[in-house]
Parts: structure tokens; C-alpha cells; sequence
């Protein structure tokens, strides 16, 4: 956690040519955030809040160019609690930097939120950071191993709605590398095991190619 009071007394110390000692600070956090992911992915993120606070602390022209650089670090750290309600505008601002691999690893986060935390609305804000996602990260992310265990989440918890959003931009060569790969294998398998017949069809219906829906009809 970021001692705020202590950390703005700190700031109010420092001479205007030592504050570039904040964008040092910040880079390394980010890096920090980065290295730690996919790893600590399922818990919460190292130094969050003082990502956030050092963020605010940068002078206008440094916060863009760290926006540039460390966009995928900045969105995972307002996944966290409270500045879920902030996400959405910062992604807004974020998207034309983020990689089509973070893009699958952020829909992977919020589909993990959705599946074990109750702290907000992750359902929604699942629907709205994709549609908010630019042709390219769609066109990639169904196709892609980053967004993969983000499908699981949602099989998981039965959120057919996003399930239907996402695979409805999907050609059947997405289809067929995801329904063949450990992910899309695992997933079937478990609404079978679990009896899950709704979920099944789900699966069939929007997760495989034509040609395939056909032979499983």
C-alpha cells in the first residue's frame, strides 16, 4: 500500500529537477507489475496503489509518454479495488497503445475477477472494455493463446452473453485453433463431466467451425 500522507509530505520536499526521479520510480514499478504477471495474475498485483499514486504525481507530458510505454501495467492496476470505477475511462485513453496480447491478458483478469471476486460489476465491464477494443485486438483475440483462459472464466461461470459477443467476430479458422487447443479441449470436457447440456450446445453452436456444428448436430 502507498502511505499517502507520508508520500505527499515526501513529494512536497523534493526540488522540481529531483522529481524527474519520479518517472525512474515509476518505470521500475511498472516493470516490477509485468514481471510478476502471468504468475500473480490470481492474486493482487505488487504495488498497485504506489503505480497509481506515482502516476498522478507526473508532470503532463511524462504521464502520456509513460502511457505509451506502460499501458498494460497502468490497466491491471485499476483492476484493483476501488479504482475499478476509473478503469474504463483509462482504458478508453490506453487502447490505441495496448498490445493484442495484453488486450487477451486483460480480458483474461477481469474474467478471473468476474469468476471469484463480488467487489464489482466485472460482467459489464467485460462487455464494455471489448467493445471498446480496437478492430485489431478483436480480430486477434479470439485466435490467441493470451485470451484463452479469459473463455474458460466465462464457461465457468455460464456468461453466455459474452461468450456469444466475442465468438461472433470469429472466423472458423479461430474457431478450430481455439475448440482444438488444451483450452478449448478442457473447457468441453468439463461442461460433459459436469452435465452442463445448455453450456455443451454454447460451446458447439458459437465456439466451433461450420463444418464441425454440422457433424455435431
Amino acid at each position: 500500500m502507498c502511505d499517502t500522507p507520508v508520500s505527499e509530505y515526501m513529494f512536497e520536499k523534493l526540488r522540481p529537477e529531483d522529481k524527474l526521479v519520479l518517472t525512474y520510480l515509476f518505470e521500475e514499478t511498472a516493470k516490477t507489475i509485468c514481471e510478476s504477471y502471468p504468475s500473480h495474475s490470481k492474486t493482487k498485483f505488487v504495488y498497485p496503489d504506489v503505480l497509481c499514486w506515482l502516476l498522478h504525481k507526473l508532470d503532463e507530458q511524462e504521464r502520456e509518454r509513460m502511457f505509451v510505454l506502460h499501458s498494460f501495467p497502468v490497466l491491471l492496476c485499476y483492476l484493483e479495488w476501488p479504482k475499478q470505477e476509473s478503469f474504463m475511462e483509462m482504458a478508453k485513453c490506453l487502447l490505441k497503445f495496448l498490445s493484442t496480447k495484453h488486450f487477451g491478458y486483460i480480458l483474461k483478469q477481469i474474467a478471473f475477477k468476474m469468476a471469484y471476486f463480488e467487489d464489482f460489476n466485472y460482467r459489464k465491464l467485460f462487455s464494455e472494455f471489448w467493445q471498446q477494443g480496437l478492430e485489431h485486438h478483436k480480430k486477434y483475440a479470439v485466435g490467441a493463446s493470451s485470451c484463452w483462459c479469459a473463455l474458460y472464466y466465462l464457461f465457468m461461470i455460464g456468461d453466455v452473453q459474452n461468450i456469444r459477443m466475442i465468438f461472433s467476430r470469429a472466423n472458423d479458422a479461430q474457431k478450430r485453433r481455439f475448440s482444438k487447443s488444451r483450452w478449448g479441449s478442457q473447457i468441453l470436457e468439463y461442461l460433459q463431466y459436469m452435465g452442463e447440456k445448455d453450456l455443451c450446445n454454447c460451446f458447439i453452436k458459437n465456439c466451433l467451425p461450420a463444418k464441425n456444428i454440422s457433424h455435431s448436430q
